[in-house]
């Protein structure tokens, strides 16, 4: 990958775009995984920590812990000393009751569009 960056900034194309719809995958399941999980709404009324988080949810700390910090590298969530909370995007429109939720949108998409795009090869 970093000869392939190297030779890209000897160039005028860069292959930046091609990673990053290569990682679109990734971000997309991220989201929908903390969704599914119920990481927003369970951040609904105040800041916890991935400990907290994972005792409630009765899900392995560590594991959770990647999917939090992923999740704030996505603006989804917000860490402060160890604590994370909804970034407005998430207060928004990702938790149940809220005008505009989207979350069923989000388990739809989960559910059934993304397998049947796992075919896509194959069609």
């Amino acid at each position: 990958m970093i000869q392939t960056l190297e030779k890209a900034n000897q160039s005028d194309v860069s292959p930046l775009r091609i990673y990053e719809l290569a990682f679109g995958f990734a971000v997309t399941k991220t989201m929908l995984v903390a969704q599914k999980l119920g990481i927003f709404q369970a951040l609904a009324k105040g800041g916890k920590t991935a400990e907290q988080i994972a005792q409630e949810k009765k899900l392995h700390a560590p594991s959770l812990e990647k999917l939090l910090n992923s999740s704030c590298a996505l603006g989804l969530l917000q860490k402060q000393k160890g604590v994370y909370t909804n970034s407005p995007l998430a207060e928004r429109y990702l938790i149940p009751g809220v005008r505009g939720y989207l979350g069923r949108f989000l388990d739809h998409f989960d559910d059934l569009m993304y397998p049947v795009w796992g075919h896509l090869d194959s069609a």
